[in-house]
């Protein structure tokens, strides 16, 4: 199944689930068409809500990439933790 048909079904769904909603606005925010589409999702999903979603993508996305850590698989780790 290809992404885009995915969104297209999230998009039809009378009444997707938070996590749902959530990729769909995803998606929409990356592909840059959420002016376009945003006032008739606060139709159909109410604009409180819509709204919420929309910050809780945005504060997720301003939180910084976790440091990555890297294991020797020659050395073996310290045992003081």
């Amino acid at each position: 199944m290809d992404v885009s048909d995915e969104m297209q079904r999230i998009a039809d769904d009378d009444n997707p689930n938070e996590l749902e909603k959530k990729k769909y606005l995803r998606y929409l925010i990356s592909q840059g068409s959420m002016a376009k589409k945003r006032p008739e999702l606060e139709k159909r999903w109410g604009q409180r809500q819509v709204s919420e979603l929309i910050e809780e993508i945005e504060s997720e996305n301003k939180k910084p990439n976790p440091r990555k850590y890297y294991v020797s698989l020659k050395e073996p780790l310290d045992e003081n933790f």
